[in-house]
């Protein structure tokens, strides 16, 4: 059969579950533009630009599996290169699509628009071989096997990958044999897993105690049912870092709270001390989830189980799927203790006062908001540190980045995240500072008609900077806004109108959730006024580590 490069690619787009395509038009990807836009299956989200596309899809993919950005060559590509090196650093399955110059163009290495004007063009593409796992420059003979290697790739190791589209080559016919289903399931070695089973059972057999760390490989790789059935197995107490918040139900009886190091809770020192062995189920340790590598128990063995492969000591197993590792663990019944009983303290009911809103009280206010199934989408800083040490419903999802911190994330990522599912209900914690620099996408979200829950804090600048180093320098300073305001500016006389609120008292915070829980039609935006130098105490740690990292 004979069909066009685009409509190939649109195709096996839509196999790994993509329904949304992000990005900013330029005169390289029109003509794929036109098939995208022609597409029944897959719908095109125009972004205000490049960077805020690129973590739309990084919002996406984290809740729906894939996502996908399309920029036009070099002044487009680069634009969203910020965002790619984001999905990189947190193994989030993104393929960005650039649109480039046609073969003959660079065959005869000619000084075109968007280039260096050097005649060369394979610059951009080398650059994303650093940021991303799997590349490919498509043609017509290579399209089909290129584009399934790639999209496999991406699906299977949940790592972000790079294509070049040439603009001549998207109408090209390819001849195939048959539209064969992608191959995107990851079998283990049989006689590895059994090994490291065995080898496991014999650990914990002469093991005083173990617990258990989630973290974010387990939420990429969808298996958080399978978590949750070996933690009711094993019986031992659970802790997720904070970029793999939600990988565990926190209504769970062994979920003991978030490991952040020696800045963890009591109870968590408690039970890591009463452990000798650690089973680490899709765990990296960086320094913003560590307290700066500040361990509990250094002694600790580690069993690390990662997205696909093992390791306990220098012994690494490879070959072995997450999913299947935990099934095997949890078939095998393995005889898991630990002395350590999980006693949390009960949430107490909020009752707003008239008094001026804090940070403490602010996301104990907005612990009681959360509904069952919300999506939460922090900002990097205050939003981000309030949201981890907040207590999550059943079925909730906490998305933010832990790792790569570039503010500015959460509002263009909180539209991605959005449409992966709009069943949910998507809420977006932000500050002034990040907010300002991606504010543009909440008129995409009125484009899309959605009725996203936007908070943004009104406390005049960058709070962790201002912790972490020069809280009175001017650097640190912005411009202030008229935030509630500005948002009504965003929708025309023929949009759903944005229902705005500015607060600076508890009552009137809950007054507007009140309202927000009612229903709006459209967005929901929330101003919430507070001082400058209030920060949650587990940003206020994090920011005197990076200060004393960096030898301030």
């Amino acid at each position: 059969m004979k069909i066009t490069i685009a409509e190939y690619l649109l195709k096996r787009l839509k196999e790994v579950n993509v329904e949304h395509m992000f990005g900013v038009p330029g005169d390289y990807n029109l003509g794929f533009l036109d098939y995208v836009e022609d597409s029944k299956d897959i719908e095109w989200v125009g972004s205000c630009n490049e960077l805020n596309a690129g973590y739309a899809a990084d919002g996406y993919a984290r809740l729906r599996g894939f996502g996908v950005i399309l920029t036009t060559y070099g002044v487009g590509s680069l634009s969203a290169i910020n965002a790619t090196t984001g999905s990189f650093a947190e193994n989030v399955p993104v393929l960005h699509i650039s649109g480039v110059p046609s073969a003959l163009v660079q065959q005869n290495r000619k000084l075109v628009h968007h280039s260096t004007a050097r005649g060369e063009f394979d610059t951009f593409e080398r650059m994303f071989r650093e940021i991303t796992e799997f590349q490919s420059i498509i043609s017509e003979y290579n399209a089909a096997e290129e584009i399934d290697r790639v999209i496999e790739s991406i699906y299977k190791y949940q790592l972000p990958g790079y294509i070049e589209l040439p603009v001549d080559i998207v109408s090209k016919e390819i001849e195939i044999d048959e539209m064969k289903p992608l191959n995107l399931t990851m079998r283990s070695n049989e006689k590895t897993l059994e090994k490291f089973v065995n080898d496991v059972k014999e650990m914990v057999a002469s093991s005083k105690g173990q617990h258990i760390l989630a973290d974010y490989e387990v939420l990429r790789a969808k298996a958080e049912k399978e978590l949750e059935g070996f933690i009711n197995e094993a019986k031992i107490p659970v802790n997720t870092l904070s970029i793999g918040k939600t990988a565990v139900s926190e209504s769970n009886p062994y979920f003991a709270g978030l490991f952040s190091g020696e800045t963890s809770s009591d109870l968590v020192k408690e039970l890591c001390k009463a452990s000798d062995i650690v089973l680490l189920f899709g765990v990296k340790f960086i320094d913003t989830t560590t307290a700066g590598f500040r361990y509990i128990n250094k002694d600790v063995k580690m069993i690390e189980i990662g997205l696909t492969d093992c390791r306990i000591g220098e012994t690494i197993y490879t070959g072995l799927y997450i999913k299947d590792v935990i099934k095997a663990l949890t078939d095998a019944k393995i005889k898991f203790h630990n002395d350590v009983k999980v006693e949390r303290e009960a949430v107490e009911k909020f009752v707003p006062t008239d008094a001026k809103l804090t940070q403490d009280r602010y996301f104990k206010q907005m612990e009681a908001f959360l509904k069952p199934n919300d999506v939460l989408v922090g900002e990097t800083g205050t939003s981000y540190s309030g949201a981890c040490n907040m207590r999550f419903p059943e079925g909730s999802s906490f998305v933010g980045q832990g790792s790569w911190m570039s503010i500015g994330y959460a509002t263009p990522a909180v539209l991605g995240t959005h449409l992966a599912d709009k069943s949910r209900r998507n809420i977006l914690l932000s500050g002034d500072g990040s907010f300002q620099l991606t504010v543009q996408e909440v008129s995409t979200m009125i484009r899309q008609k959605l009725n996203t829950v936007l908070f943004v804090v009104n406390n005049d600048g960058y709070t962790i900077e201002r912790l972490i180093h020069g809280p009175e320098r001017e650097y640190n300073h912005i411009q202030m806004w008229q935030y509630a305001e500005l948002v009504k500016t965003l929708a025309t006389e023929r949009d759903i109108q944005p229902t705005c609120f500015k607060v600076t008292t508890e009552k009137e915070l809950a007054a507007a959730m009140e309202e927000i829980n009612k229903g709006t039609e459209g967005i929901a935006f929330v101003e919430v006024v507070m001082d400058k130098m209030d920060a949650p105490k587990s940003l206020r740690q994090e920011a005197s580590l990076f200060s004393s990292q960096n030898n301030y």
